[in-house]
């Protein structure tokens, strides 16, 4: 019978330090990254790049707390 296994990616201080740098900003206020929501988005659900950008909000469910992708 097949085991499960617990792969780990990202420790949460990496996860942390990853949500940190992608909300940054330059010394003059602006951010440093276009979208920083995207990759956060990504990071926690695995969506990729393509499926990322292709969503609006017609796709995100905020009642029942979903996204169709």
């Amino acid at each position: 019978m097949p085991t499960q296994e617990t792969v780990t990616v990202f420790t949460p201080e990496e996860i942390e330090k990853f949500k940190t740098e992608a909300f940054s900003k330059f010394g003059n206020g602006e951010p440093k990254y276009q979208q920083p929501a995207a990759y956060i988005l990504m990071l926690n659900t695995g969506l990729r790049t393509g499926n990322c950008w292709a969503c609006s909000t017609a796709n995100i469910n905020l009642e029942d707390k979903y996204l169709e992708v």
